[in-house]
């Protein structure tokens, strides 16, 4: 009986555990600085057409093509992000 006991003890502490360090996965976009001073630049919170979004301006512009380079890029669900492309853009 002892061996049952212990097993289910030890199963108990495990999934106590592990909700117990259970935690909220959040939204992040963080630009990396692969891009120099043509990194992205990343405004939270920001009105777009009537809802708040994370707002991603900059980027290195090359003929009509825009890069953006991020170490993270995570959005939270329900989130919105919004790349802002400048005029002559085209992808």
């Amino acid at each position: 009986m002892k061996p049952r006991v212990y097993g289910l003890v030890q199963a108990s502490s495990v999934l106590l555990c592990s909700l117990v360090g259970a935690t909220t996965a959040l939204g992040q976009i963080t630009p990396d600085n692969s891009l120099g001073n043509e990194r992205s630049v990343v405004t939270p919170n920001v009105d777009v057409k009537g809802a708040l979004a994370d707002l991603i301006e900059g980027g290195a512009i090359r003929e009509s093509n825009l890069f953006h380079s991020f170490s993270d890029f995570n959005v939270a669900e329900f989130g919105r992000v919004y790349f802002a492309n400048p005029a002559g853009v085209a992808n």
